[in-house]
């Protein structure tokens, strides 16, 4: 994300079994980027939040990030933050929709973007990686 050949925009997804520190990997991965701007967008942070005031803070998350020339953003356990249920399958449609905007939104020009995703939930992924 740091070349200057780069795209604005890198995502990165993290797909392993529960407890296989993904978390602690995609942390690792964003201090070691040594961008000037990390921020953790977590479940554990909205607990409580509608979800109209869950899409309000992640998407504050993104804008702080648009701030910086470099910055990276680690989306941790986005299956929780999507509320997702493997019975249904039930999610977050609100969320869903909100999360996919931000996660393929370029950032203003001359800003670089690295996002790195965790999940312990293959199937809730689609085949296009939605």
């Amino acid at each position: 994300a740091r070349s200057p050949e780069s795209a604005g925009l890198v995502s990165v997804l993290l797909e392993g079994p529960p407890n296989g520190g993904k978390t602690a990997l995609a942390a690792q991965l964003a201090k070691n980027s040594d961008f000037p701007f990390i921020k953790v967008c977590s479940p554990e942070d909205m607990v409580g939040f509608s979800e109209s005031a869950k899409c309000l803070q992640i998407r504050k998350v993104f804008d702080d990030a648009y701030k910086s020339s470099l910055s990276c953003i680690l989306v941790d356990n986005i299956e929780r933050l999507l509320d997702y249920g493997p019975i249904g399958p039930r999610y977050s449609n609100l969320t869903l929709q909100a999360l996919l905007v931000l996660l393929k939104k370029q950032p203003p020009k001359g800003r670089k973007l690295l996002i790195i995703c965790t999940t312990s939930r293959k199937i809730c992924i689609g085949d296009d990686g939605t």
